[in-house]
C-alpha cells in the first residue's frame, strides 16, 4: 500500500475505435515515472506555441508494428476504455513539457525522457473520468491530440489494492458485458498468489463469475482479468507475511505440558549478533520466568530461557525481537499432580458431554470453552467423568480438560460482586461481564442456570455470556461459599450481524461492494438506498469455533459525491425483515491521496489494512497483559468494557465489518473532521489516514481538546500556503508556539541565536523548497526577531489568522512534524520500538503519502526524522 497518489488502477488491453487501432499498455507508474494531472492555462502566448509546433517532427501511436499518425491533427479524439492506458511516441528537436487538458479525466505519464540522440520520447495518458468525458493531451502548451472515456467489456467489484496476509483468500466478482463473453483471470506472480475460478453464475440475466485468491508468500502481483482473449489489469494484490515471522529461531518451540512445581528451559538463537532479545508469558501467574546472559556459539547469540510451573492452566511464551512487537513461539499447559485433579477446566469449544465413556454414547449437551466441572471419576486415561455446573452427569473426551484442585487454580473468595446485574441482548450476541473477588485472585465458577437461553464461556473472573434463544436466564459466579448473580434477557436474534460498505471511500461513479452477514437461518439478503433495493448474492458460509455466519454481497454503481445511507435486511421465507443493520457509502470527489481539499474525510481501505495489521485479528476476546487492567479486546482491537454487547467467535469479515463501522462512527474520525473543518483546513485523504490511525492507537481527543499538549498537532495548524508578497516594507505579525533557532540562511547555515516561545515576529520572505522529490514540505520563513533578521523553519510559527491564508496541510514541515510524532511512543512510562516505527509509518503517510506497512521499511526511516532514544 505505498503511493496511493499515483493510480494503481490500470487495464491492459487491446482495443478498436473509431476505425482507428492504438496500442494500451501496462503504465509507467514506478517512482520514476511522472504521473501528473496539471494542464495548461490560457496565458500561454502563440509564440510559444508556434516554437513547439516547429519542434514536433512527429506523433505517433502504435500497435503491434502498426502505426496511427497523429502529427498535426489537434481534432483526433481517440477513445479508450475507463482505467485504460494509451501510448504513444514523439519525435521533436527539444524536451517538452507534457500536460492534460483537464487532469480529472487524463492521467499522464512518462515512459521515457527525450533522448537527444534519437529525438524520441515516449509518454502514455490514463482514462481516469466518467464515461463520456474528453480531455485534450498538449506537449508545451501545443494540443496534439484527445481522448474520450469509454465503456469497460467487464465490471470488477474490486478496483483498489487487496491486501492480505500470507494463507488468507479473497474472492472477487467479475460480470461478463455480454452473456457470450468468455472471461478467466490469472495474476502476474504465481508464487505471490494462488489462483481458483469458482462456478459461474447467472445474475440479473449476465453471467458473473467468481475469482478466489489464496495468499501464498510475501509481494505484490497485479490480477488480470482475460475477456475473449484479451488482458486486462483490474487490481494489485499486496500479500504480507505472518506477523509471526521473526529473525530467530526458538528450540524446541512445540507446545509442552509440565506439572505444578516443574521446570523448563528452551534456547532462542538470535538472527544477528546485534539483536536483542526478551521473553515473557501472558499469565504470571501460571509460569514463573528466569533468564540468564546469552551466550556465543559459531558466531550466533544464543538465549536460555527457563519457566517455573506455578498453578494448573495454559499460557504462551513470547519471545521479542529488539524492543518490536511480541511474538508467540509455542504455549505451555500446566496440570496439577494427580492426586489434586478435583476440577477441570474445558480447553476446546463445542465439545460434547456423552452419556457414556465413548462417541458411541448420545450426546447430552454442547459444551463451552471455559466451562469447569468437577472431576467424579479419572481412572479411564481417554474419558473423565463429570458434573456440569448445571448438575448434568456425563463423559467428556480427557484430551479437552485442564485439571485443578480447584475450580480456577486458586482460593476461594470471601467476598464477591458481578459487575452487572442485568443485561438484555439479542440471540447471536454475547455480554461481557466480570467479577471483582476478595482477596484478589481467588477463583470464579460461572453457571447458567438455563443453558436453553444462555451460556457462559469464561476466562477466570470474565465472563462472556452468548446469547442461545429468547428467554430468561441467571448466571451465577461462585466462589467457595460465596456467589453473586445477573439476570439476563435474551431477544431475537438480529436479521443482520453487521454491513459494511468496500472500498470505505467511494470515488464519484465507482462501483461500491456491499457486505452483510447473516446467522444460517436467513435465505436472502436486500440492501436499501436512494429508494432502491439491491438484491444480494450468497457468497461463502464462514464458520469459527462453532458459531457458523453467511456472507452475502451487492454491488452498486453511479452513486454520486455525498453519504448515502442503507439498510440491510434479511429474510428466512416470504418477505423481508423490517429492521436490519444501517450503514452509508461515503462518496468523495477526491480523484488520489495526496491533493488536498476541504471535503469530509473518512479512513481509506489502505489505513484499514494499516489498522488490521497493527492491531492483528482474533475471533474471540483475549486479555491484552499490555494494559494493568487486562482490557479483553476482540476482533480487530475492539476494546471490551463490562456491560458492552457484542459478537463473539467473529469471522473474519465480520471482526473488518466491526472495526469499519467503529472508526466510521466513532470519535476516530469525527475528531478529524472536526480539526478540519474548525480550523478551516485543506486536508488530504493521506493525511487523514494518518491522524485516524494515530486517534485509533492513541486516543482521539488531541485533534478535539487544543489545551491538550500535542505539538506535531500544533505544527500542522502552523500550515499555510506562504504569502509571496513579503518583504520588509510588507512584513506577516506571526508569534512562535515553540523556542525556535534563527540561521543565517533557509534551511540551516550558521546559528544566529533561539527564539523563546511566544515571541512574536514579523515575516519579510519566505523560502518554499521540496524534499524527496515533494514539494512543499520544507518552508522556511525570513523573519525579524529580537532586533535580529535571519532564518526559521516555518513549523512552529503561527502567521497571524486575520491575513486569512490558505492552511493547506501539504505545506507542513515534513521533518519537524514526523520528528514529534514520532515522539508519542511512551508506554508504562518507556519508550517502545513497535510503537516509534508505527508513528514513523504514520508521518510517512501524512507528509509523502507513503504506505508502506513493511517494518523493516519504518526501520530504515527512509524520511530521515529525528527519532527518540529507545
Amino acid at each position: 500500500m505505498k503511493h496511493f497518489s499515483k493510480s494503481t488502477v490500470r487495464i491492459l488491453a487491446v482495443l478498436m475505435a473509431a476505425s482507428i487501432c492504438f496500442s494500451v499498455s501496462a503504465p509507467a507508474f514506478a517512482a520514476d515515472g511522472a504521473d501528473t494531472a496539471s494542464s495548461y492555462t490560457a496565458s500561454e502566448t502563440s509564440d510559444l506555441r508556434q516554437a513547439t509546433a516547429a519542434s514536433i517532427t512527429s506523433v505517433k501511436v502504435t500497435y503491434n508494428s502498426k502505426e496511427i499518425d497523429v502529427t498535426n491533427t489537434p481534432g483526433t479524439v481517440l477513445e479508450i476504455p475507463r482505467l485504460s492506458i494509451l501510448t504513444f511516441t514523439v519525435k521533436s528537436s527539444k524536451a517538452l513539457s507534457y500536460t492534460a487538458g483537464t487532469g480529472s479525466v487524463a492521467h499522464t505519464g512518462t515512459l521515457s525522457t527525450y533522448n537527444s540522440s534519437t529525438g524520441e520520447s515516449r509518454y502514455n495518458v490514463t482514462a481516469v473520468g466518467a464515461l463520456g468525458t474528453a480531455s485534450g493531451l498538449f506537449l508545451d502548451g501545443q494540443k496534439i491530440f484527445a481522448i474520450k472515456v469509454g465503456r469497460t467489456p467487464f465490471v470488477c467489484d474490486t478496483t483498489m489494492p487487496v491486501t492480505k496476509t500470507v494463507g488468507q483468500s479473497y474472492t472477487f466478482k467479475v460480470t461478463a458485458e455480454n452473456t457470450t463473453d468468455k472471461i478467466s483471470f490469472h495474476v502476474g506472480n504465481g508464487a505471490v498468489a494462488a489462483t481458483a475460478a469458482q462456478p459461474v453464475r447467472t445474475e440479473n440475466g449476465k453471467s458473473a463469475y467468481y475469482f478466489k485468491l489464496t495468499a501464498a508468500s510475501a509481494g505484490r502481483t497485479g490480477v488480470y482479468i482475460t475477456v475473449n482473449g484479451v488482458s486486462y489489469y483490474s487490481f494489485d494484490i499486496i500479500v504480507n507475511a505472518k506477523s509471526t515471522s521473526t529473525s530467530f529461531t526458538c528450540s524446541p518451540s512445540t507446545d509442552v505440558t509440565k506439572a505444578v512445581g516443574d521446570t523448563y528451559s528452551f534456547q532462542v538463537t538470535a538472527g544477528n549478533t546485534s539483536d536483542s532479545l526478551t521473553f515473557n508469558v501472558g499469565n504470571g501467574s501460571v509460569l514463573a520466568t528466569s533468564a540468564g546472559s546469552p551466550t556465543t556459539s559459531n558466531g550466533k547469540k544464543i538465549y536460555t530461557f527457563r519457566v517455573t510451573a506455578l498453578k494448573a492452566g495454559k499460557t504462551g511464551i513470547y519471545v521479542t525481537e529488539n524492543g518490536g512487537k511480541a511474538s508467540h513461539v509455542f504455549d505451555v499447559t500446566v496440570q496439577e499432580k494427580a492426586s489434586d485433579k478435583k476440577y477441570a477446566v474445558l480447553t476446546g469449544d463445542g465439545v460434547y458431554l456423552r452419556s457414556g465413556p465413548g462417541i458411541s454414547y448420545s450426546v447430552l449437551d454442547t459444551l463451552a470453552k471455559g466451562s469447569v466441572f468437577q472431576v467424579l471419576d479419572n481412572s479411564n486415561s481417554a474419558w473423565t467423568k463429570v458434573t456440569t455446573g448445571t448438575g448434568r452427569t456425563g463423559y467428556i473426551s480427557t484430551q479437552f480438560l485442564q485439571f485443578t484442585s480447584t475450580p480456577g487454580g486458586g482460593s476461594a473468595a470471601s467476598q464477591i460482586s458481578i459487575s452487572k446485574a442485568s443485561g438484555t441482548f439479542a440471540a447471536g450476541k454475547s455480554m461481557f461481564i466480570s467479577a471483582n473477588v476478595q482477596p484478589a485472585g481467588s477463583y470464579v465458577l460461572w453457571s447458567s442456570n438455563n443453558e436453553s437461553v444462555a451460556k457462559v464461556k469464561t476466562d477466570g473472573n470474565y465472563c462472556y455470556i452468548f446469547g442461545v434463544a429468547p428467554g430468561t436466564a441467571t448466571i451465577t459466579g461462585t466462589s467457595g461459599s460465596v456467589s453473586a448473580s445477573c439476570t439476563v434477557t435474551v431477544t431475537a436474534a438480529a436479521a443482520v450481524r453487521f454491513t459494511y460498505a468496500s472500498p470505505n471511500v467511494v470515488t464519484a461513479g465507482q462501483t461500491t461492494a456491499l457486505y452483510a452477514t447473516t446467522d444460517t437461518a436467513r435465505t436472502g439478503v436486500q440492501f436499501q438506498m436512494d429508494s432502491k433495493i439491491y438484491t444480494a448474492d450468497y457468497v461463502r458460509t464462514d464458520s469459527i469455533n462453532g458459531i457458523s455466519t453467511k456472507v452475502w454481497k451487492a454491488t452498486v454503481s453511479g452513486l454520486t459525491q455525498g453519504t448515502h445511507n442503507y439498510t440491510a435486511s434479511s429474510k428466512t421465507t416470504g418477505s423481508y425483515s423490517a429492521s436490519g443493520a444501517a450503514a452509508d457509502i461515503f462518496v468523495s470527489t477526491a480523484k488520489d491521496f495526496a491533493t488536498t481539499t476541504q471535503e469530509e474525510r473518512r479512513a481509506s481501505e489502505a489505513m484499514l489494512n494499516f489498522l488490521a495489521e497493527k492491531e492483528g485479528y482474533y475471533s474471540s476476546p483475549y486479555r491484552d497483559t499490555l494494559t494493568t487492567e487486562q482490557i479483553p479486546t476482540t476482533g480487530y482491537g475492539m476494546v471490551l468494557y463490562n456491560g458492552d454487547v457484542f459478537y463473539n467467535d467473529m469471522s473474519e469479515t465480520e471482526a473488518w465489518a466491526s472495526m469499519v463501522n467503529d472508526i466510521n462512527k466513532s470519535s476516530y474520525t469525527s475528531a478529524i473532521n472536526s480539526l478540519r473543518s474548525k480550523n478551516n483546513l485543506w486536508m488530504s485523504q493521506s493525511q487523514a489516514d494518518a491522524l485516524i490511525s494515530f486517534g485509533y492507537n492513541v486516543g482521539s481527543s488531541y485533534f478535539t481538546n487544543m489545551s491538550t499538549s500535542c505539538t506535531f498537532r500544533d505544527v500542522l495548524l502552523n500550515a499555510v500556503v506562504p504569502p509571496t508578497d513579503a518583504s520588509a516594507s510588507k512584513a506577516y505579525k506571526a508569534k512562535l508556539i515553540n523556542d525556535s533557532t534563527l540561521y543565517s540562511a533557509a534551511s540551516g547555515g550558521t546559528s544566529l541565536g533561539s527564539v523563546s516561545n511566544g515571541s512574536v515576529v514579523q515575516v519579510i520572505g519566505v523560502s518554499d523548497s521540496s524534499k524527496y522529490n515533494q514539494q512543499h514540505k520544507n518552508v522556511w520563513y525570513q523573519v525579524q526577531a529580537n532586533g535580529k533578521t535571519g532564518w526559521m523553519s516555518s513549523a512552529y510559527v503561527h502567521i497571524d489568522d486575520s491575513y486569512n491564508l490558505k492552511r493547506d496541510l501539504n505545506y507542513t514541515n515534513a521533518d519537524v512534524f514526523g520528528s514529534q510524532m514520532t515522539r508519542w511512543c511512551m508506554a508504562g512510562g518507556s519508550p517502545i520500538a513497535g510503537l516509534m516505527y508505527r508513528r514513523i509509518q504514520e508521518a510517512n503517510m501524512y507528509n509523502y503519502n507513503d504506505y508502506n506497512m513493511d517494518l523493516s521499511y519504518a526501520k530504515k526511516n527512509p524520511y530521515g526524522y529525528t527519532l527518540p532514544s529507545i
